[in-house]
């Protein structure tokens, strides 16, 4: 099994990341669906950087930025 540091570069991001969703989720709480994919990403990303792919990991977490961002497009921007 893989130790956390959690002095890490990538586990700081997926935390940030996920605070930062969070947040937003509760500033816009007709976004809570985006928010909770954006959390599963971000968990997602914090399993993996742990000890798996870190390509992976980058893939999925820009994978969940651009999704979040057209989502955010669509709604605001129409």
């Amino acid at each position: 099994m893989a130790q956390l540091e959690f002095c890490s570069p990538s586990l700081s991001l997926a935390v940030l990341f996920t605070l930062l969703s969070l947040l937003f989720a509760l500033q816009h709480f007709t976004l809570s669906l985006l928010f909770a994919l954006w959390f599963t990403l971000s968990l997602l990303f914090l399993l993996f950087s742990a000890g798996g792919s870190p390509s992976f990991s980058l893939a999925v977490l820009r994978r969940s930025l651009v999704s979040t961002l057209t989502g955010l497009r669509r709604r605001y921007c129409s």
